[in-house]
């Protein structure tokens, strides 16, 4: 019994270890051609669903608001003079509060490409607000002054939210790549899982036994 309930632990560690493998980097590199070649546009607000996430100025479609997000390409982000990482990314405008969620599947931020764009130059650049909620209810919150001049990750580890929205204040856009994001096994799952190894484990012994009879 000590051995069949040491698997089932293993069994379930194995299941936790499996949240790795559902982790999830949003890079913005795959919309679809026919959205990101309409100039001036809202692009992000036209992809519903992108990531299989809700986006904040997704709905309705082609809707134009400060919640919006845009997709900046590399030239476009040469020609503006932004930071690049040399890939597509994500912003919003000047004192914007935008957000992407997915309401009813909690999930870990783990990490977030940051870069900013500061339009009156980088002395007026100011940090921004990245705040996580679940069911409404804010869990985490922390402000962070990205960098100017190239994009860089933060680690946020945030465990079991279901909305990020970052609010960026006058002075600056920021500029977003690489949203990294993990979802864990349900606890079903696991159950699942540690059942089928102990299963496994019952099943054997019992041909051991029966082989000792005869």
């Amino acid at each position: 019994m000590r051995r069949l309930l040491c698997l089932v632990g293993l069994a379930l560690s194995v299941g936790y270890s499996r949240a790795d493998a559902q982790r999830q980097v949003i890079d913005f590199e795959n919309i679809p051609a026919e959205d990101f070649a309409v100039p001036n546009s809202w692009l992000l607000g036209r992809v519903v669903g992108y990531g299989g996430l809700t986006w904040s100025g997704a709905i309705p479609p082609n809707s134009i608001a400060f919640t919006n997000w845009a997709l900046a390409s590399p030239e476009l982000m040469a020609e503006r003079g932004y930071p690049t990482n040399g890939t597509t990314v994500a912003y919003g405008s000047e004192t914007t509060a935008y957000w992407f969620a997915r309401p009813g599947e909690p999930f870990t931020l783990n990490s977030i490409l940051f870069s900013e764009f500061a339009t009156r130059g980088p002395e007026f650049a100011r940090p921004i607000s990245v705040s996580a909620y679940l069911d409404g209810v804010e869990k985490y919150s922390v402000l962070v002054s990205p960098n100017t001049n190239v994009a860089e990750q933060y680690d946020f580890g945030w465990e079991d939210v279901d909305n990020v929205m970052i609010f960026t204040s006058t002075g600056g856009i920021v500029l977003i790549d690489d949203i990294t994001i993990s979802t864990a096994p349900e606890p079903a799952t696991l159950f699942l899982v540690g059942s089928g190894f102990a299963g496994m484990l019952v099943a054997r012994r019992r041909r051991a036994s029966q082989r000792t009879a005869v």
